[in-house]
């Protein structure tokens, strides 16, 4: 994908964010003046602005892209991982759990655990959590540093430089609170900034009847999409149907997974360890001003938690079913690879012969390290004489018969964001990334 270049509109769009997000943080240094005012924001934000920190926090890159990308993948099943993976735990945290939590004064997990145990527990599970948030912070910031060099072909170093310096300057001028506040930001950016993808995909892909119908040729025929072995099918809503195709079995639905594997895996095991125990989120339930404040938390939260597949996976199942539609000129983008890579594969394309199809498709493909089209292979191969390199390298690039869907969201912002609308989308995700590294770097404040 070749990098796009921002108007003077967009990098005005992303400059003004950028310092409204440090003037929040300057704005908020001179009411920091305990350890609580930083940690607890003093216990005084009110519900509202704690229930969007508490599902802005969770918005992070990764989970932008991750989503739009299992979108695709897997179709309107991956909101599960928003309604039975967060709703219940949700109410469960606020009703059951904050009550503990809040009335004890803790000011983190770890600290509570000291408080109902003792400093072993404590200990373990500050390591725990320390080594955790360490890891995520590092893998959410070079999946943003990447972003913005594939987007717009910005030198990674620096950008993962400038991104993360500008979250720590301004948590660290103004605490929890200056985080709270900038994730309130950033809730609405993110959705400011993805709402227009959504609309002009469904537009373009003709409605949401038309794409339902697209990704029932995709059910029909995954093999195609390279989403299954040759010969595997699925029911027609497979896609399109959130519970159906778990009720039929594993072997029913590209996520491989039933209604008990997602019921009680994803929506005991795994969403009550998180949304409960992990102090991101819970942390800004613990700002809030009250007791009622800090019960309430979560439940405006699981509010827009329940929309947000509208803006995060919807996009996903646009990009595939416009892949499986010829007149739309689109397809999900192959992985991206090393200009060596191209090189060695341009050699091969070079030295193969048309007369031995069967070789020159797996020199080509050994060469390439992906999986190829084979009719494009030897139309190139069978061409190669008239091409020069840069051409051929092209025609590689349209022959790699997989899918990179990490690029699903970056492909859908180049194809439909005009001026203006560029900076909003490219403002979205700067600021998914914010609010998930602001939430990692106040939490581990308090380990």
């Amino acid at each position: 994908m070749q990098p796009i270049q921002l108007g003077t509109i967009d990098y005005a769009i992303l400059l003004i964010y950028i310092a409204a997000v440090v003037g929040i943080g300057f704005a908020l240094k001179g009411y920091m003046k305990s350890s609580s005012d930083f940690l607890t924001s003093g216990r005084s934000i009110p519900t509202w602005v704690t229930g969007l920190a508490f599902i802005s926090a969770n918005l992070g890159a990764l989970e932008l892209v991750g989503m739009a990308a299992s979108g695709a993948k897997y179709g309107i099943a991956t909101a599960h991982f928003y309604w039975v993976g967060a709703i219940p735990a949700m109410v469960f945290l606020a009703v059951f759990m904050m009550p503990f939590y809040y009335g004890s004064k803790a000011r983190s997990v770890p600290e509570y655990l000291k408080m109902r145990f003792d400093e072993r527990v404590r200990a373990l599970n500050s390591v725990a959590f320390a080594v955790m948030t360490i890891f995520a912070s590092g893998i959410s910031m070079n999946a943003l540093a990447k972003l913005l060099n594939q987007l717009l072909g910005w030198n990674y170093h620096l950008a993962l430089w400038i991104c993360s310096g500008v979250v720590l300057l301004y948590v660290l001028k103004g605490g929890l609170t200056s985080a709270i506040y900038t994730e309130v930001l950033q809730f609405f950016m993110i959705v400011l900034g993805f709402a227009p993808v959504v609309y002009l995909g469904l537009k373009d892909v003709g409605g949401w009847g038309s794409m339902n119908k697209a990704l029932e040729t995709v059910a029909s025929s995954p093999a195609t999409y390279h989403l299954a072995d040759a010969g595997k099918t699925y029911g027609t809503n497979a896609w399109t149907s959130a519970w159906q195709p778990l009720l039929a079995g594993p072997t029913s639905n590209p996520m491989g997974v039933d209604w008990f594997a997602m019921i009680f895996g994803l929506g005991f095991v795994l969403s009550f360890g998180y949304w409960c125990t992990n102090f991101l989120v819970v942390q800004r339930a613990m700002a809030a001003r009250n007791m009622t404040a800090a019960r309430n938390t979560p439940l405006v939260a699981a509010i827009p938690k329940m929309v947000f597949p509208i803006l995060v996976i919807i996009p996903g199942m646009i990009a595939m079913a416009l892949t499986a539609t010829p007149n739309k000129d689109y397809r999900i983008p192959p992985p991206i690879l090393a200009a060596s890579v191209y090189d060695q594969g341009v050699a091969a394309v070079k030295s193969a012969s048309i007369a031995q199809p069967d070789a020159a498709v797996k020199s080509v493909a050994a060469a390439m390290g992906k999986k190829m089209d084979s009719a494009q292979v030897l139309a190139l191969v069978s061409t190669a004489s008239t091409l020069d390199d840069t051409k051929i390298k092209a025609g590689l690039y349209n022959a790699i018969a997989e899918y990179d869907y990490d690029g699903v969201i970056l492909s859908l912002v180049k194809k439909y964001c005009p001026p203006g609308l560029l900076g909003l989308a490219l403002t979205a995700l700067l600021a998914s990334f914010m609010s998930g590294m602001a939430g990692n770097v106040t939490a581990f404040n308090t380990v």
